[in-house]
């Protein structure tokens, strides 16, 4: 099924193209499509839980082996895959967090996890909850970002507010 492309897409695709262009990864926007069941055969996924209101759910990101070890600039040589992409996800939500700010949609975001993708698929066996998957191209495979439905299909009403937080400004939590 085609879907019609939403603003949501763009500042979802936008925030990851952004996010992985930092860490020296080129990826382009392929297909996105909608599911109700997560299926990931990779090492390490990373999952952030978020909430606001009628909104609720998960975002998962997947950096597979062969991408991650081409990210080498910038990181030390004692950072793990899973360390890498736990962290990655919480600079991807937090992106897209700040982005929903100026559409009057204020997250509560979660602390971010990592588990394998059998692991995943385990957690949610029996449970069907509809997410919408972007996949974006890379040299050595795929990066994939799921983000629940409720979110993908919220209603945005555009306040022309500035952005609060700059990007790659430190927020301490109480």
């Amino acid at each position: 099924m085609i879907l019609k492309p939403t603003a949501m897409d763009t500042i979802i695709q936008s925030s990851t193209v952004e996010l992985l262009q930092t860490h020296g990864i080129t990826v382009a926007p392929r297909a996105r499509s909608e599911a109700t069941q997560f299926k990931a055969g990779h090492e390490v996924v990373g999952i952030i839980a978020f909430d606001a209101g009628d909104v609720a759910g998960q975002l998962t990101l997947v950096v597979p082996a062969p991408i991650y070890r081409g990210t080498a600039q910038g990181r030390s040589t004692q950072t793990t895959h899973a360390d890498w992409t736990r962290e990655a996800t919480n600079q991807l939500m937090g992106r897209i967090k700040n982005r929903l700010l100026q559409f009057q949609l204020k997250l509560r975001t979660h602390i971010p996890t990592v588990l394998s993708g059998a692991a995943l698929e385990r957690q949610n066996r029996g449970r069907s909850y509809p997410h919408i998957a972007y996949v974006f191209g890379a040299l050595r495979g795929e990066v994939v970002v799921t983000i629940d439905a409720s979110l993908a299909k919220a209603l945005l009403e555009y306040s022309n507010a500035s952005i609060l937080v700059p990007e790659g400004e430190l927020i301490l939590f109480d």
